[in-house]
């Protein structure tokens, strides 16, 4: 196109070389000498340190059963049918667990010492449990003789109050029994009152 200055293209080499240029001094920090050469190791002090037959570093035993694990078990693609599970749950029934042989072969690999403490443990425990059960028991006792207490307390409140109100019934029919005849007897006084003033007048004429 006429008026454009088209410029050649630049390759790697100049394009470093210009901003080399245009960019000031480099500076290059030269890297630092090893300093592992220096190290010298002990081997004698290392053998003495590393794992000692007298030292555990508090490392602890576990003595538990492993944890029951299938292995080389295959894995079952889509639903398993009714049957075919009672059939497995019939045979799980005689087979015997890893954690219970397990349990029992530690029983046995245990001294007399560790056994008699087992057993002590058990029996104690077994007696808490047992305590715990009776007490609670004994609660339910209590708590129920309370509520058929309360029952029967309320069953004597509300004869109580029957028997209260029928009384004051009964002292108001008395009463009212009383009332007419005591007007009864006034009227016949009164009347009889009138018989002899006119017995009297009678007489008088």
């Amino acid at each position: 196109m006429d008026g454009e200055v088209v410029l050649p293209p630049l390759d790697d080499f100049q394009i470093i070389w210009n901003a080399l240029r245009y960019s000031g001094p480099v500076f290059i920090r030269a890297a630092p000498a090893s300093s592992h050469e220096a190290v010298k190791w002990n081997e004698e002090n290392v053998k003495s340190t590393l794992h000692p037959q007298d030292k555990d570093y508090g490392l602890v035993k576990v003595s538990e059963p492993k944890t029951p694990y299938i292995y080389n078990a295959t894995k079952e693609n889509g639903p398993v049918s009714a049957q075919d599970l009672a059939q497995r749950i019939e045979a799980s029934r005689f087979q015997t667990p890893d954690a219970a042989r397990a349990q029992r072969e530690e029983d046995a690999k245990m001294s007399a010492a560790e056994r008699e403490r087992q057993l002590e443990f058990e029996r104690k425990r077994k007696i808490h449990y047992d305590e715990f059960l009776a007490v609670k028991k004994v609660q339910d006792k209590i708590k129920k003789g309370e509520c058929e207490e309360k029952a029967e307390d309320e069953v004597d409140q509300e004869e109580t109050k029957k028997q209260a109100e029928a009384q004051v019934e009964e002292a108001k029919a008395e009463a009212a029994v009383a009332e007419a005849e005591a007007a009864a007897a006034a009227k016949a006084a009164s009347a009889g009152k009138l018989v002899r003033k006119l017995a009297e007048d009678d007489k008088k004429k």
